[in-house]
């Protein structure tokens, strides 16, 4: 079967960018606006752990390897350029903060690590803590290892919130204005406010169902969603989550392993290479992502 080579995204919060990683360690960075590919580099890269992240401006992008003797690197933009590396155990869920002056990610499966982005270095070492969101508007999400229940904590206007789990993993968050929305595998998507830290709507898909991944669209004031269908292989929707009432309606299907949201342009990229309007689920492009050979089912 010959299918999209593409296995992981990153994106740009300020500019039309699109990393795409595909077999095994090569990247390409692709304009959206123009649906051209900028350049295409070696990196340091494996799929499966998120470990692929772009600056907000567009001119740096980090990867990593998740093993026992991985490591992380950062590149320049375009010309891919090799600016640092180093060696981590198990880097995962590489991630820019909103400044862009560092890079955050869990090692070890067990402590989350805060990386200088100019120089590599490490910032902040913190144990217990496999995750840590950070959102435009200055609020923090930590996810505290799983063993012993412990709830997530959200640091919001200066106050801390404890916020109970409800399922083994949180897959996604995302920071609106007045809320942060959390989904969770095999569980339900909740919107909780950063007033207050209470329960402001809760959205639970049927049993065969999870949102593995949450955007909020500051133009369409609204929170979107992939919804992964767990029964029927390769099918997901793009659904919208009303931001006062959690009401979900689709908005489009989607037929891919990996997909990214643009904040710069409103738009959804796909590893199938389609682009799609978030307002409407219109196919408004495609993008050449390269192919390759896979095992028939």
């Amino acid at each position: 079967m010959l299918a999209s080579a593409i296995r992981e995204f990153a994106t740009s919060t300020k500019s039309a960018l699109v990393a795409a990683a595909f077999f095994e360690s090569t990247v390409q960075v692709w304009d959206l606006k123009s649906q051209t590919q900028t350049c295409e580099f070696p990196t340091l890269f494996s799929s499966g752990a998120r470990n692929l992240a772009l600056a907000a401006d567009g001119r740096m992008l980090v990867a990593g390897l998740s093993t026992v003797s991985g490591g992380v690197a950062s590149y320049e933009v375009p010309s891919g350029n090799k600016l640092w590396e180093r060696t981590l155990n198990f880097p995962s869920r590489l991630q820019f903060d909103p400044t862009g002056y560092s890079i955050l990610c869990t090692i070890n499966r067990k402590s989350m690590l805060r990386i200088d982005a100019s120089t590599g270095t490490t910032i902040e070492l913190v144990d217990g803590i496999v995750r840590c969101i950070e959102g435009p508007y200055g609020d923090s999400l930590f996810v505290p290892l799983k063993e012993g229940g412990r709830p997530y904590s959200l640091i919001a206007a200066g106050r801390n919130f404890e916020i109970s789990r409800l399922s083994f993993a949180l897959l996604s968050a995302e920071f609106s204005p007045q809320s942060v929305c959390l989904a969770e595998a095999a569980g339900p998507v909740r919107c909780i406010s950063r007033d207050d830290g209470r329960l402001q709507w809760i959205c639970d898909p049927d049993k065969n169902s999870h949102v593995l991944l949450l955007h909020y669209s500051p133009r369409l004031d609204a929170f979107f969603g992939v919804l992964r269908h767990l029964n029927i292989s390769g099918l997901s929707n793009l659904v919208r989550f009303d931001v006062t009432s959690g009401m979900m309606e689709r908005v489009c299907d989607l037929d891919s392993w990996d997909v990214a949201f643009v904040d710069a342009t409103d738009q959804l990229v796909t590893s199938s290479g389609e682009i799609r309007d978030l307002s409407d689920g219109a196919l408004v492009g495609r993008l050449s992502f390269p192919l390759r050979e896979y095992p028939d089912e």
